[in-house]
Parts: structure tokens; sequence; C-alpha cells
């Protein structure tokens, strides 16, 4: 399946306007931080877990579609942008940057059956001098039980 460091390290190294790449952990501290700390764009991977699908006709075994899910969490200091307009140019740039580098993308070394794609983005949250922009994804993969 795929895992969060092997997305990590494809932003790393493809999206280089980011000041930093990290994990769910250094969102959380980020989050829980005062908006003065916020003043770099960075993103953060997070892991969301599996949807279950449609299951599969297979005589002897057992196999079920699924959707591996995970989100990229975009964090942006809005400090001196009182109304929020520099701020979401920034945030379609950076966007448009995130779903070029994963959308379409089939990891090598990982078990999943397609492509990354695009669930859905919208607004995480939004406080005095920070944004927080989120953007899912899910990657088609089997469970098989023999």
């Amino acid at each position: 399946m795929l895992e969060a460091a092997t997305i990590i390290d494809r932003l790393k190294a493809t999206v280089p306007t980011l000041a930093s790449v990290e994990g769910a952990a250094e969102l959380a501290a980020l989050l829980a931080s005062p908006a003065q700390v916020w003043n770099r764009t960075r993103a953060h991977v997070v892991p969301l877990g599996i949807r279950g699908g449609v299951v599969l006709d297979a005589a002897g075994a057992f196999v079920q579609a699924i959707d591996v899910t995970f989100a990229v969490y975009l964090s942006f200091a809005s400090h001196g942008d009182a109304k929020g307009t520099r701020k979401l140019d920034d945030v379609s740039v950076m966007q448009n940057a995130i779903i070029a580098t994963l959308c379409g993308w089939v990891p090598a070394g990982v078990t999943s059956q397609g492509e990354v794609r695009l669930s859905r983005a919208y607004l995480a949250d939004l406080k005095p001098g920070a944004i927080v922009y989120a953007l899912e994804f899910a990657v088609s993969d089997q469970l098989r039980i023999i």
C-alpha cells in the first residue's frame, strides 16, 4: 500500500516552492501554534484510511475493491492580507502544483492497483494570520484474502 513517506518524498522532489513537507504529527503541532509561527508555506501528508468498495467474485478467495485515501494539507501565513486575495492566489498556484504532481502518479514498488486521483479540495481551517487548505486523494487497490 501507499505510505505517507513515499508521498512526502515525491512532493519534496517535485514541488521545490514548499518550505517543508512533513507528516501528521507536525501538522498537529502547527495547528496548535499561534499564527505568528506560520511564516512559510508548508505541506503535511496525512493518511485518512481505507474506504471499502465492491466485493468481487473470486473462486476460493475474498476480493474487495478498496480506496486508500490520504490528504495533503497546505498551510499559509496570511499576515498583512486583510482581504485574503493575495493568499487565495498562492493557494491556487500551490494547489495546482500538488495536483499536477500527484494525480496520475503510480508509485514504483507500491502494491496499489491504480493511479492517484483527486477526491476533493477544500478550506480546512481559517484563523487570523493563517489558512489551511486540504487536498484529498485516493488510490484504488484490492483486499485479497485467500
